[in-house]
């Protein structure tokens, strides 16, 4: 028995060393130590589930997330200045109970989807990107223009069409090393574009630049409506070195909106 013991007990501790070690475990355990007064972060592949938590917090966020962070909360009651804050393909389930955020209850961008099953939600929502708020009436004003999954889907073609070739604007008006900036391009219903605004601390030239590519761009088989499509990109841009992150978002808008 002794030799049995012996042989499974560094077993046991290697199989519980790996389930610690997975994004599962990972979250199990932090998700044990969260004193629930501090900001949870979610990041990586964790997973992590909370029931019944009544946190109180006169800052925030409670819970930010990012990765590919999968986060329940259930039957939770909770007030701050933001409760959830997060991007990147994050995946955050709140099922039932109420949030209460005084700046936002629920502010994230990227691909990040927030699903909210039967929760009370009381506060502002503030969307970027792609991210999406599911569970709500479609008549609540805080998720107007948000595009369904499939139709998020969809976009990735036309918002690569879109923010494609921008980055050699700056070759021609050599302006480059460290960069970064924003374009937002206006698409009507038949595909076409009808208006470019550009953000960045680059000359007037290299606005007139990406203004001028993205303008005579017709998106072929395009039927999602009138919308906009963002690019962002920054990071170090010159001859032998390109180290650049890139960010795209779409979002349905109004007919006729300007």
């Amino acid at each position: 028995m002794k030799k049995i013991s012996a042989v499974l007990g560094p077993i046991v501790f290697v199989v519980f060393m790996a389930t610690v070690m997975t994004g599962r475990g990972k979250g199990f355990v932090y998700s044990l130590i969260w004193d629930g007064q501090s900001t949870l972060m979610c990041g990586g592949s964790f997973v992590m589930s909370f029931t019944g938590k009544k946190i109180r917090m006169t800052t925030g966020p409670v819970f930010s997330v990012g990765g590919d962070c999968e986060l329940t909360c259930t039957d939770c009651d909770i007030e701050a200045s933001v409760v959830v804050d997060g991007g990147g393909g994050a995946h955050v389930l709140l099922k039932g109970g109420k949030i209460r955020g005084t700046d936002a209850a629920i502010r994230i961008g990227g691909n990040a989807v927030v699903e909210i099953d039967g929760t009370e939600v009381i506060g502002k929502i503030k969307r970027g990107g792609s991210a999406r708020v599911e569970g709500l009436p479609k008549d609540d004003k805080r998720v107007k223009g948000q595009v369904s999954a499939a139709g998020q889907k969809k976009s990735e073609k036309y918002r690569a069409e879109i923010c494609k070739d921008l980055l050699p604007c700056y070759d021609e008006t050599e302006e480059t090393g460290n960069v970064s900036g924003k374009l937002a391009a206006r698409i009507a219903q038949d595909g076409t574009v009808t208006k470019v605004k550009v953000k960045t601390g680059a000359s007037k030239k290299l606005k007139k630049c990406m203004k001028a590519r993205v303008k005579k761009r017709k998106l072929e088989g395009y039927d999602l409506g009138p919308a906009k499509i963002t690019c962002q990109w920054a990071g170090t841009y010159m001859a032998g070195t390109q180290m650049m992150t890139f960010n795209s978002g779409f979002k349905a808008t109004p007919a006729g909106k300007k």
